[in-house]
């Protein structure tokens, strides 16, 4: 069950570098619009969010066995509400 559950964590977390990185996409091209300071800071919580997720996709697949069972559902979960907190900016932006 809990290696499932690790399973689900790393799918989580490759749609969550999904998200981040259209999430960059869409702010850079708003920066070269605008040109205006926070959207440079918007462009690294994205970049920084895509390398977290990334770094996290690679630890789980290469220490999964290292990982205690009873972490499986904890790591899940927070995949679970950073891409929740993903859409919501993904969809903030695209309006």
């Amino acid at each position: 069950m809990a290696e499932m559950m690790m399973l689900a964590a790393v799918g989580v977390a490759v749609v969550d570098a999904i998200l981040a990185a259209v999430l960059l996409v869409l702010y850079s091209r708003n920066f070269s619009k605008v040109r205006a300071p926070f959207t440079v800071g918007l462009l690294m919580v994205a970049g920084l969010l895509l390398l977290q997720n990334l770094l996290a996709v690679y630890a789980y697949m290469t220490m999964m066995e290292s990982f205690p069972s009873a972490m499986a559902p904890y790591t899940l979960g927070i995949n679970l509400f950073e891409g929740l907190a993903l859409a919501v900016m993904l969809y903030s932006a695209w309006q």
